[in-house]
C-alpha cells in the first residue's frame, strides 16, 4: 500500500491508508471533461426541452445528498483529504473538485443512461434484474453483519441496501436493467480513471473502517457509493420525468 500517516490528535491517532493522489487541477479537468461529455450525449434539443427539469432536479438532489455523505465521512474521520496536494479550495473540509464531482457524475449518469436507451431500447432483460438485486441485498446483509465494526463499510452497504430495497419493492417504475448497464459502464470508467490517475485530491481512508479490498487503488466501498449515487440519480430522473410527462 501507499504511505501511512497519523492524525495530530494523540487521543484519536487513527491510521489511514494513503492511496496514490493527484493534483486538484486534475480533479477540475475531470469535472470539465465529464460535463462537456455529458452535454455532447444530451445534445438532442427535444430531449433537453422535455426533460430539463427532471435532469436539473435529479442532479441537484443527488449532488446535495452525496456532498452531505462526504461531509459526514470527513466529520467522523473516515475520510481525510491531504490539502498539501491541491490548491486549497474546500467546502466543509472537502476539496472543491470533489464537491463538483458529486454533481457532474449524476449529470454524466443521466447522459449515459439516455444515450444507451436511445441506442439499445430493448428492455426485455429487465425481468431478470429482480433476482440479481435480491442477491445484492443478501450480500449487503452479509457485509453489514461481518464488517459491523467497520463504519465506512457499514454505512456504504446500508445505503445500498436501503436504496435497492425501496426501488425494487416499493417503486413501481421498472428501469433496473437499464440502470445496471449504465452503472457497469460508469464503474468500468471509474476503474480505468483510477488506474490512470489514482485517488483525486489526496483522499485517504481509515484503514480500520474498510474491508481492506482495493480496486485500482481505491476502496471497494467507493464502487458501492458510486452504485448508490447512480441509482439515486436514475430513480429521481425517471420519477421527475414521469411526473412532468416527459419521454426519453
Amino acid at each position: 500500500m501507499g504511505k501511512r500517516f497519523f492524525y495530530a490528535d494523540p487521543n484519536l491517532n487513527p491510521i489511514f491508508d494513503r492511496t496514490k493522489s493527484s493534483l486538484m487541477t486534475t480533479g477540475f479537468l475531470l469535472n470539465l471533461v465529464l460535463f462537456l461529455f455529458s452535454l455532447y450525449l444530451c445534445s438532442s434539443r427535444a430531449f433537453l426541452l422535455k426533460n430539463w427539469k427532471a435532469i436539473l432536479y435529479s442532479v441537484l438532489f443527488t449532488g446535495i445528498f452525496s456532498t452531505g455523505v462526504c461531509v459526514a465521512f470527513v466529520r467522523y474521520q473516515l475520510i481525510h483529504y491531504d490539502f498539501n496536494q491541491d490548491t486549497g479550495f474546500e467546502i466543509a473540509g472537502i476539496p472543491l473538485a470533489a464537491v463538483l464531482l458529486c454533481f457532474t457524475v449524476p449529470f454524466a449518469s443521466i447522459a449515459i443512461y439516455q444515450s444507451l436507451n436511445q441506442r439499445y431500447p430493448d428492455n426485455s432483460l429487465d425481468r431478470y434484474t429482480l433476482a440479481f438485486s435480491n442477491m445484492l441485498l443478501g450480500l449487503c446483509v452479509a457485509f453489514v453483519f461481518f464488517a459491523y465494526t467497520m463504519a465506512y463499510s457499514v454505512v456504504t452497504f446500508m445505503l445500498l441496501f436501503l436504496f435497492l430495497l425501496f426501488i425494487e419493492f416499493r417503486n413501481k417504475m421498472r428501469f433496473m436493467y437499464r440502470f445496471y448497464r449504465t452503472y457497469g459502464l460508469i464503474a468500468l470508467s471509474y476503474f480505468l480513471v483510477s488506474m490512470a490517475l489514482g485517488t483525486i485530491n489526496g483522499a485517504a481512508y481509515h484503514v480500520a473502517h474498510t474491508v481492506k479490498f482495493n480496486l485500482a487503488g481505491v476502496p471497494f466501498e467507493n464502487y458501492v457509493l458510486l452504485f448508490v449515487m447512480v441509482l439515486f440519480t436514475i430513480y429521481l430522473f425517471e420519477a421527475f420525468k414521469s411526473r412532468n410527462h416527459g419521454t426519453a
